[in-house]
């Protein structure tokens, strides 16, 4: 797709698929608010070559079928199903529609198909620029709770031996994550390791405390003090908000 800001350029297109983008909107997008003085040019120089390398056999003066100039400005001709950014975001928001429903499975089957358009580690990876840092970031986090979501209705539905290893990665990378850990233990005390369930909860204390000077939330520490009286309860409503 070209150079770092060519390939910039079109991820905010491919974001805003079917829709006009202005100039300046992609002017800021890519370079913020110290814009070099051949910003214009660039532009159009790195819109040209992207349509060349979307529709390679078009002749040179040949409107474009997918990269459009308008008034207002540029359009990528795409419908949002056929950006995987877009399609996974629409996934984990007919997931939680499901989960608030209480159709639990359903809700699982729409996580399911949004991890499936993850791919690597980082979104956008090659896209440099304010937009694409922020898209990075925003994406990131969504992507981080659809997984604590998909993995907390997986222990709602009964399965949680299923979930203890991908929790336990999720607790080295983010020890400090309060819902991870939670559900770490939750999955530990359910699948009848109640020793290590509470030293997950002593392991996240002294972390706390000694990083941040805090205690534990109220959510882990009455479980906590389940797992001590040796109940097994209601899961804690963060953990899946359809079984409340």
């Amino acid at each position: 797709m070209g150079s770092p800001l060519q390939r910039s350029l079109f991820a905010v297109l491919a974001m805003n698929a079917d829709r006009v983008v202005s100039k300046q909107y992609l002017i800021e997008a890519l370079w913020g608010l110290t814009t070099p003085p051949t910003v214009e040019s660039s532009i159009y120089t790195y819109v040209a070559r992207l349509r060349q390398l979307l529709e390679p056999q078009r002749p040179r003066r040949a409107p474009s079928r997918f990269l459009m100039l308008s008034s207002s400005g540029y359009r990528l001709a795409l419908e949002p199903c056929q950006v995987d950014a877009l399609a996974f975001t629409r996934a984990v928001c007919r997931a939680r529609a499901r989960m608030e429903t209480g159709d639990l499975r359903g809700a699982l089957e729409w996580f399911d198909d949004a991890m499936d358009l993850w791919h690597g580690p980082t979104p956008l990876a090659d896209a440099v620029g304010p937009y694409a840092e922020a898209e990075r970031a925003r994406l990131a986090e969504i992507h981080f709770t659809a997984v604590e979501d998909r993995l907390a209705l997986l222990i709602g539905l009964g399965r949680p031996a299923e979930v203890i290893g991908e929790l336990a990665a999720l607790t080295v990378k983010y020890p400090l994550r309060e819902r991870i850990r939670l559900l770490l233990m939750i999955a530990h005390h359910r699948t009848g390791r109640s020793a290590e369930a509470l030293a997950e909860f002593r392991d996240l204390r002294q972390r706390l405390v000694g990083e941040l000077g805090l205690e534990p939330g109220e959510e882990l520490q009455r479980y906590h003090m389940q797992i001590l009286q040796g109940e097994i309860g209601p899961l804690p409503s963060s953990v899946v908000p359809a079984l409340r």
